[in-house]
């Protein structure tokens, strides 16, 4: 039997599914030509070959006959967007249909248009979805417009910076008709068409006599921002005088409350930088299909606390260096401006959730990067959890006293911090007296560091599908993790054979693209399309409807496939297994026992059991099961407390933050917080010149501010600081590198100007030798420990330079190529 297929006049099918312009971009050449088979669209007895047609060819064929006339508009006014639809515009030809617009328009500064506030602009077009510019009498485009059927909708952040506050007259507006306002989406999100080539645009034209616009009213309250690794989320309290407390929440793309910290550069010729941020970064990197050489930063977070200067390239290959500040400026900027229009007024205040840690160099860089604000910090997001829940009983308990372990597991590090409070209801508020102590951290684990073991999984996965081995990606010693991490300090034992299944993988499975301009692309987009998928395993699985199975293709279609090697060459596969849960539960229990071993043990008792505390997880990541099973190997008939929903576990601290100020201003709640000094959860040793160990830093060092001191020879290079962890664990070694000619003459009044920490132990200064380097080890506000060496030189004192350290190092970056 034959088949024949009837093309329709408007060139689609009906019926089946359809994909919009940016879904068929997100999916590799594999996928597409797949697609066309699968859909009908061509095949070999018709002379259309799918192996034979380029990844634009097949994208334009799937277009035409399964397309669905949905784009979304970028959400910018780009000069060369605006360019190109200002040429569009001046090509279209007006339609016999007449445009009525409103006799007087009312905008406020930053503030979106909405469909509820009822602007209509009457047509006569077919059709629900249409663009539309606002243009002055010297034809300059003032703002470009969404209509939905008949119902005007406006960004704020597609409104040129140049309509300041004031009343405009006799301008323009242009409405294309709906299959021209989709050729003008695709022309206006590329930055890349050619007017020129644009024919047969249709158009309707009307006068706006009136457009006013209005600066909106400052706020009162403050933004408050959790600017985290892996997302972001801000909120507001209700202003005073509108009659009730309440959270006013800013929603970003897709009605999520949580922004990713991510970003990529849209463009950089001539040497001028311009990012994009959150879902409109990942959008601008899955229209690649993952591919491309554009640069992308997963989490900029890692930029916080040092300026670093970037090589970043756009699209088209264009180079340029910029500064971090000027990227991480761009994203605060970026998330202001989201809450300023959605809410309707302009914030002069901003409070960001800090972290345990270094807290006051976040706060320091938060100010330098937002000078025209005014900025605070309150307490991290563990502590302003525990915040939420006594303010969610403020009013409803008597007095109380309570012990409060909140552990935290963020996309970048975990950490353990205690709370005590208690709390008195009088007559007149709820008193609340906490005390806050960071006990412990480990910036090795967090939910990076589980998606890169996802990541892993899959890749090996794929490997061993590939190459039709029958070897099992987990061996038994994953049945006996906690068993093992006991045993041998660490999970190097367990995860060894898996380690090693995964070098053999980047043989079958290329992931490392390394330096961009210089790798191949089918690796970064192997890396990311597998990235992709580990993060949607993780969240399918742990924090949505629970489910114990999920293939691939059923799932992820659009991205489960990746280019492999093959006698042949590269070719690209499509990833056809099933993901267990129980599977991924066996693979990140070894790290989260680890790191729950590591943060609880030291808090146990002689028979290795955790008791008068109650516990608390904050943080994302700590949604997966296995946190809480891990858990109860150090607990007797005790449960964490976890909210259900991931989300929900970050969303808690900020609200925590928001009613807690809202209750102390109305005097409902009368906070008292002490910030005890951090425990000391390392030690820290070296050797003497006989080959001892002298001990440093220990646990019970953490009310000092001068730790003690070593002496070697003049002539000593270098001398290395070893670290443990409070389990007796290696955990990093730090270096300070010495040249006594380069020691600088130094006063005693200098000194001790400097580090006033220092004045009692001038004995030890007065006793330093001629052939003798004297290093002291001390403590300043956001390091962990510093090494100020000294010296005499000709009987007058100097100093070299000081060497800065913290425990524990950086959290590992896995988005850098080298995965």
């Amino acid at each position: 039997m034959s088949y024949r297929y009837r093309l329709f006049k408007d060139g689609r099918q009906t019926g089946g599914r359809r994909y919009t312009l940016d879904e068929l971009r997100e999916m590799g050449t594999f996928m597409l030509r797949d697609l066309c088979v699968s859909e009908r669209i061509m095949t070999r007895s018709a002379g259309l070959d799918p192996k034979r047609l380029k990844r634009e060819e097949l994208i334009e064929l799937l277009f035409r006959y399964r397309g669905k006339e949905e784009e979304l508009l970028a959400d910018d006014f780009s000069e060369d967007s605006v360019s190109i639809i200002k040429s569009l515009s001046a090509r279209a030809k007006l339609a016999p249909e007449r445009l009525t617009a409103p006799g007087r328009l009312a905008l406020k500064r930053g503030t979106p248009v909405s469909e509820a506030e009822d602007i209509f602009l009457e047509h006569g077009f077919l059709g629900t979805h249409f663009v539309g510019l606002i243009s002055d009498g010297d034809g300059a485009v003032l703002a470009v417009f969404e209509v939905q059927e008949n119902r005007l909708t406006l960004s704020p952040r597609r409104v040129s910076p140049s309509l300041g506050a004031g009343v405009y007259r006799d301008l323009s507006v242009l409405l294309f008709d709906a299959p021209s306002s989709l050729r003008v989406i695709r022309a206006y999100n590329s930055q890349r068409a050619n007017p020129a080539g644009e024919r047969d645009l249709a158009a309707a034209m009307a006068r706006l006599p009136i457009l006013t616009v209005e600066e909106p009213g400052d706020c009162g309250e403050p933004l408050t921002i959790d600017f985290g690794a892996g997302y972001t989320c801000a909120a507001s309290g209700e202003p005073a005088g509108m009659g009730k407390a309440g959270i006013r929440a800013v929603v970003f793309e897709g009605g999520s409350r949580l922004c990713p910290s991510a970003a990529a550069v849209r463009r950089c010729a001539s040497g001028e930088v311009r990012f994009c941020f959150g879902y409109e970064a990942w959008r601008l990197l899955k229209q690649g299909g993952c591919a491309g050489g554009m640069t992308f930063f997963h989490s900029l977070k890692r930029y916080l606390f040092e300026e670093r200067t970037l090589e970043v390239c756009d699209a088209d290959g264009n180079a340029a260096l910029v500064s971090s500040d000027a990227l991480l400026k761009g994203f605060l900027e970026y998330l202001v401006g989201v809450a300023q229009g959605e809410h309707g007024v302009k914030y002069k205040k901003i409070c960001f959730l800090l972290p345990e840690k270094r807290a006051g160099l976040a706060l320091d860089r938060f100010r330098a990067l937002l000078p025209d604000y005014e900025v605070e910090g309150v307490c991290s997001e563990s502590v302003n959890s525990v915040y939420d829940a006594i303010a969610r009983q403020a009013g409803s308990a008597d007095a109380g006293s309570a012990r409060v372990l909140a552990f935290h597991c963020g996309a970048g590090s975990s950490s353990l911090t205690s709370c005590e409070y208690e709390t008195d209801n009088t007559r007149v508020a709820y008193r609340v007296c906490l005390k806050e102590r960071y006990l412990n951290g480990d910036s090795s684990l967090g939910g990076n560091r589980l998606t890169s073991l996802i990541f892993m999984y899959l890749k090996i996965r794929v490997m061993l599908s590939v190459t039709g081995s029958e070897e099992e990606a987990l061996d038994e010693g994953f049945l006996d993790a906690y068993s093992l991490v006991d045993q041998y300090g660490g999970t190097e034992k367990i995860y060894e054979r898996f380690t090693a299944l995964y070098e053999r993988a980047e043989e079958t499975v290329p992931t490392r693209f390394g330096r961009l301009r210089e790798s191949v692309e089918y690796k970064r987009q192997n890396f990311y399309r597998l990235w992709l998928l580990a993060e949607g395993l993780k969240t399918a699985f742990f924090s949505g409807v629970p489910v114990n199975t999920i293939a691939l293709p059923d799932r992820f279609a659009a991205i489960s496939a990746a280019h492999v090697r093959t006698p042949e060459g590269i070719a690209e596969r499509r990833l056809d297994f099933t993901v267990h849960k129980d599977a991924l539960e066996l693979l990140l229990a070894p790290e989260i026992y680890r790191v729950v071993k590591r943060l609880i043990e030291p808090l146990c008792d002689e028979d290795g059991i955790l008791s008068g505390y109650g516990i608390r997880f904050t943080g994302m990541s700590c949604q997966i099961p296995v946190f809480r099973d891990a858990l109860r190997e150090f607990t007797v008939g005790r449960r964490a407390r976890v909210k259900k929903g991931a989300n929900e576990l970050k969303l808690r601290a900020l609200n925590g933050a928001i009613i807690r100020g809202q209750m102390q201003e109305s005097g409902r709640m009368i906070p008292a917080l002490e910030k005890e000094e951090a425990a000391i959860a390392y030690s820290v040793t070296t050797q003497a010149h006989d080959g001892s160990v002298v001990r440093i830093v220990s646990d019970r060092d953490a009310g000092r501010e001068v730790f003690g001191c070593v002496t070697r020879h003049a002539a000593t290079r270098r001398v290395v600081f070893a670290i443990r962890d409070a389990l007796g664990n290696a955990a990093g070694e730090r270096e300070v590198s010495l040249d006594i000619r380069l020691f600088e003459e130094t006063s005693y009044d200098s000194l001790f100007g400097a580090y006033p920490a220092f004045l009692p132990y001038q004995g030890d200064f007065d006793s330093i030798g001629e052939d003798e380097i004297r290093l002291f080890v001390y403590r300043e506000r956001d390091w962990d420990f510093c090494v100020l060496p000294a010296a005499r030189k000709g009987g007058t004192l100097s100093v070299g330079e000081a060497s800065r350290f913290l425990f524990d190092d950086e959290s590992p970056d896995y988005f850098g190529g080298w995965l």
